[in-house]
């Protein structure tokens, strides 16, 4: 029995500090085949530590000397390739063909960072702006067990040419394979801390590198309740997260499919990987009026499934990765039928004629609803629902009808509506568009709340096609040369998740897609866009620290991990983010409301960074509350004439909050009475203080405030009286309570701020 016990830290195999051992279990025979020492904690940190010693080379290597890393590191897996092939079979119980064409994706994944590199443009011009791509810094790298090679290489090759480095922790199942390419990587002869590979669990090592203060970005693929964990706790530290996680794809057969070629196909896709794999095609919507012959297509087509000996050339399905992944799926088919849906072929147990290892039978059920178990859970084995529908208004509707978004099928003889049809999937990715809107998790990214709601009015314009339309639109009119969405490249997947119309935010997915900004030291502005589970539905819309949820797919992975530098002081700062324009999807009015309140902390505390952490803030503190009303204004009614966002900002001010805001913005030196505004304007309390706040992201007395306090500075730098006649003026009961204000807004006394402003030329 195989034993693996070092780690690859700082160019080194070396012994793990971590003492648990996992015993390994073969798939096909169910027999032990090799022990592996995990690492832990300590080990994690060291690996953290080598990545970021290593950073400061790596940062400032050229173009040429990365291509040649990654042109090395693709030889060297080149050149082992039949034993990276053996390894995965042995170890997954993968069939051969799909081991083969995994690893020849794996090694590939370097040739096209090189292809990516060779005429990226690393310095553009926006504007008054000169936008330059740095590296992030020391990435984790975070990978599953179903295509170990892939992820690993397709992950790191971007780190690479970014001049990043990485912290890798593949599965613990992977074991064998992690060791091999190992070896293979080790050999292309990088700078020792470039890459680091400690294998280990996910609840340790993982748990580490997310909260690790030091790692600045994660890449992870793996189960949805995972990335909210890694989602959730990288924001602690303010990472940049891409998330890749599960799915539940419908595949869509229109009515005047040829049934003969479809279900073929469709078997193929449900069966990828032997169906673990998050793209499969485990949804298969068909007409009603042609349920009988899709019956007799599958099982006249049932034969091309071939379960067995992974080194057999016919097998094509091989085993489950765990006895416990086995079960899992065996519990799935007995829900199936404990809820009514009708089993045409398949069913518990192994396939006929083996008698070991962990191999499910190809399963198909029939007259299967959506709302059930198995139409709506992932189940990551072979395991197909088919579902009825009897138009293609139905069709959309049931594709969409899933917390899902990573990738949706549509097959039918005429192009033009299937490409219809195909616009209308609520999926990052719909093949044979010619664009793959590589973005996952679209339900939670349109809707607080990841269900559809049959009731909803539909939106005027399909979410794919916002998103076809915002390719257009950047291709047009920010791609360097630009000739058509094809010269985006790799930026097409990460664009896929963006809302924001900003020239310096979109160059090939190297950017990020918030407007939350970091600066460090004097004119350095980095853009970060660190993800939770909320989406970008539900707050990098607003265009603050609130990203990407559910699933971002692997050709996200394109993304190679940059920050941005801008040089900009603070007024053309300013001037930046209020010519942002913010583009939203259609959606349900109420629930926009809801982002916008709930966006208010979030968006404060964005502004709170970019305004303390500048040389001269005192400006940019004074344009901060404006910067909020127009960035909110845009957000709001961007996508001019769409009767929906009439609606919706009808919503968020209607016509007592406009009131409101009008009142006090006439009597701003007047005592404030809630109770008393909300009468006058004929509104209760509590629907003010929320709608108030969904419009002006603050309260009104908060409101009042900052027309006071600017209204004073505005005095001051006018000369219109001294510190203690203003205060009085603009509605203060005292000087000292006028400067603590001051001070916590400002950051400066009245005296000492105004003194600054004049120095810097600045009038109102």
């Amino acid at each position: 029995m195989k034993t693996i016990d070092t780690l690859y830290i700082n160019g080194q195999h070396v012994t793990p500090h971590g003492t648990e051992v996992l015993t390994l279990i073969h798939p096909v025979s169910e027999q032990p085949v090799a022990q592996v020492r995990l690492a832990d904690e300590e080990d994690t940190r060291l690996a953290i530590a080598a990545a970021k010693a290593a950073f400061p080379q790596m940062r400032l290597s050229s173009r040429e000397q990365r291509m040649l890393w990654l042109q090395l590191l693709h030889d060297a897996m080149k050149a082992r390739e039949g034993e990276l092939v053996e390894t995965m079979v042995d170890e997954y119980g993968c069939p051969v063909a799909f081991a083969q064409s995994t690893v020849a994706r794996a090694y590939n994944s370097f040739l096209q960072a090189i292809d990516l590199l060779k005429d990226y443009s690393f310095e553009t011009q926006a504007g008054m702006a000169k936008v330059v791509m740095e590296p992030l810094g020391v990435v984790g790298l975070i990978t599953p067990w179903n295509a170990n090679y892939g992820f690993i290489a397709g992950k790191l090759a971007m780190v690479i040419a970014s001049g990043s480095t990485a912290v890798i922790k593949p599965s613990e199942l992977s074991a064998r394979q992690t060791a091999l390419i190992t070896e293979c990587l080790h050999k292309a002869g990088l700078p020792d801390g470039a890459f680091n590979i400690v294998t280990g669990l996910g609840n340790v090592v993982g748990a580490e590198i997310t909260r690790h203060p030091d790692v600045a970005k994660i890449s992870f693929t793996g189960s949805t309740a995972v990335g909210k964990t890694i989602a959730r706790d990288g924001a602690a530290t303010m990472k940049r997260v891409t998330l890749e996680l599960g799915g539940k794809s419908a595949n869509v057969l229109l009515d005047d499919v040829d049934l003969d070629t479809a279900i073929p196909l469709a078997l193929q896709v449900m069966s990828w990987n032997s169906g673990q794999a998050c793209i499969a095609g485990t949804r298969l919507l068909v007409p009603a009026n042609k349920l009988e012959e899709v019956k007799a297509q599958i099982l006249k087509h049932l034969a091309i499934l071939v379960p067995g000996n992974p080194r057999d050339p016919k097998t094509n399905i091989g085993a489950a990765v765990t006895a416990r992944q086995y079960q899992r799926v065996q519990e799935y088919i007995r829900t199936g039928i404990a809820e009514g849906a009708e089993l045409l072929c398949g069913g518990e147990g192994r396939p006929e004629g083996l008698e070991s290892g962990y191999f499910v039978k190809p399963t198909v059920f029939v007259n299967v609803r959506n709302d059930m178990t198995i139409a709506q859970q992932e189940i990551f084995g072979p395991v197909l629902s088919v579902i009825t529908y009897r138009d293609d208004a139905e069709a959309v509707q049931l594709a969409n009808d899933t917390v899902y978004g990573l990738q949706a099928y549509v097959s039918g003889k005429n192009a033009e509506r299937t490409a219809a049809i195909a616009r209308q999937l609520i999926a990052g990715r719909v093949p044979g568009l010619g664009v793959n809107l590589a973005l996952t998790g679209w339900k939670r990214i349109l809707n607080p709340k990841p269900s559809w709601d049959s009731n909803m009015q539909q939106p005027e314009r399909p979410a794919g096609r916002i998103i076809e339309e915002l390719h257009q639109r950047v291709a047009r009119r920010y791609t360097p040369g630009s000739g058509g969405v094809k010269e985006l490249g790799c930026a097409l997947p990460w664009l896929s998740f963006i809302r924001i119309e900003q020239p310096t935010l979109l160059n090939r997915g190297m950017l990020s897609p918030s407007m939350c900004m970091v600066l460090q030291g004097s004119k350095k502005m980095l853009i970060g866009d660190n993800v939770t589970e909320y989406g970008p539905g539900s707050y990098s819309l607003a265009a603050v620290d609130m990203p990407v949820s559910g699933q971002v797919t692997r050709a996200c992975e394109a993304e190679p991990y940059y920050g941005v530098r801008i040089d900009l002081d603070g007024k053309e700062i300013a001037d930046l983010i209020m010519n942002m324009n913010v583009v939203l999807p259609d959606g349900n009015g109420e629930k926009t409301g809801a982002w916008v309140a709930a966006a208010e902390e979030e968006l404060q505390a964005a502004f709170l960074r970019l305004v303390t952490l500048l040389d001269s803030p005192q400006h940019l503190h004074a344009l901060a509350p404006l910067i909020k009303q127009e960035i909110l204004y845009r957000l709001v009614i961007a996508p001019a004439g769409a009767s929906f966002w009439k609606q919706a900002l009808g919503w968020a001010q209607g016509k007592g909050v406009g009131e409101a805001i009008n009142w006090i913005k006439e009597n701003y030196a007047e005592p404030l009475v809630i109770d008393e505004l909300a009468k006058r304007v004929g509104m209760s309390v509590s629907s003010l203080h929320h709608r108030f706040k969904a419009l002006t992201i603050m309260s009104p007395l908060q409101y009042q405030k900052q027309l006071r306090l600017l209204e004073a500075r505005r005095r001051l730098l006018s000369c219109e009286g001294d510190v203690a006649s203003v205060a009085w003026k603009v509605g203060y009961d005292s000087p000292s309570q006028f400067n603590r204000e001051y001070r916590r807004a400002f950051g400066a006394s009245p005296l000492q701020d105004i003194d600054a402003l004049r120095q810097q030329g600045t009038s109102f």
